[in-house]
């Protein structure tokens, strides 16, 4: 089965059982945006309980990052499954019977890379802040800065690669394999930047919708969670169609290949 951008779209609904495994992770989205709402509402109130609304918001918080890591895990999975296309026999949505644990450590693994990326790129901006009021000098530092916002610029073009990169063993390592993001970019570069573009322009979308459903309770908490389950599943088909062969055979030329460029060798 050929992958396109389109399929992205409508795959979900074409899967079996996809109503019951598109509700769950739904639902598992609800917290986050129950959590965003209940913050803006309570933001500008005096609250006299002060310890029980603290309770209150870090119960609240492990529930919406154990969540989280449920529904990157099984995002990310669904992607494998989209990569490796030719190999699965399965369906793209993956079950989510007795596999929550295995989605829980893939979320895992993921959110430290991101923690990781974040780490490093605080760790420049704090050392340039420190050499700037300590050394009292302008340019190093300028230079520095300018540095890290073309690190950060790269890593960004970079991260739809990298996250695609990571699907394929779920290894923190991946995140930062910039060789295999480069062969992604470049095997179809106009396809690359086409995915990116549709990544981040529906990111944006899902905020302004955010932002304008907010003032509406009822809507922002009963749609939020359904439109960003599918967009996500958009997104995880998505970076699969970067691959055009399973992961292994894009990266390792298979040994047909390999006989036939040592025949061509003068």
């Amino acid at each position: 089965m050929e992958k396109t951008i389109f399929k992205a779209f409508t795959f979900m609904f074409k899967e079996q059982d996809w109503k019951s495994k598109f509700f769950i992770l739904a639902l598992l989205s609800f917290p986050n945006y129950l959590a965003v709402y209940l913050a803006g509402k309570f933001s500008g109130l005096r609250i006299d309980n002060v310890p029980i609304l603290l309770c209150f918001a870090i119960i609240l918080s492990v529930i919406v990052v154990v969540t989280l890591l449920f529904i990157e895990g099984y995002c990310n999975k669904c992607s494998q499954k989209v990569i490796n296309m030719a190999e699965n026999t399965e369906g793209l949505l993956p079950q989510w019977k007795n596999n929550f644990w295995c989605f829980f450590k893939i979320g895992f693994s993921f959110y430290v890379a991101i923690f990781i990326a974040l780490a490093a790129v605080m760790g420049v901006v704090f050392f340039a802040a420190t050499a700037s009021s300590v050394a009292k000098l302008i340019w190093p530092v300028i230079i520095l800065c300018v540095l890290t916002l073309l690190i950060i610029f790269l890593y960004a073009f970079c991260y739809v690669a990298l996250r695609a990169n990571f699907c394929t063993n779920f290894k923190v390592s991946s995140m930062f394999a910039f060789k295999k993001a480069k062969k992604i970019i470049f095997y179809d570069f106009f396809h690359y930047l086409s995915v990116a573009i549709i990544i981040l322009s529906l990111s944006i979308a899902l905020g302004d919708f955010l932002q304008a459903t907010e003032a509406c309770p009822y809507i922002f908490l009963l749609l939020s969670p359904i439109i960003n389950a599918y967009i996500f599943l958009v997104f995880a088909y998505l970076r699969g169609t970067l691959f055009p062969v399973p992961a292994q055979e894009f990266f390792e030329p298979t040994k047909t290949e390999n006989d036939s460029l040592t025949l061509t060798d003068p």
